[in-house]
């Protein structure tokens, strides 16, 4: 992966987020990936930061967590 290869990194304008795979190695560590968007284990995410999420666009929160 190159530092300017498309898709693979974004600066959201407040943190810079890299897109890779994990691993074979990084893989066994920690066990499937699943993605949690819009769900229960989502949500309970979002309640342990609290008011830090006033600092999201409402629109990631919505693509994040879902409505409640």
């Amino acid at each position: 992966m190159t530092r300017d290869e498309p898709g693979r990194h974004e600066w959201s304008g407040r943190a810079y987020h890299l897109r890779r795979r994990l691993s074979e190695r990084e893989q066994r560590h920690v066990g499937p990936v699943v993605d949690v968007r819009r769900t229960s284990e989502a949500w309970t995410r979002a309640q342990r930061l609290g008011p830090l999420l006033a600092y999201a666009p409402q629109e990631v929160l919505d693509e994040e967590i879902g409505q409640r």
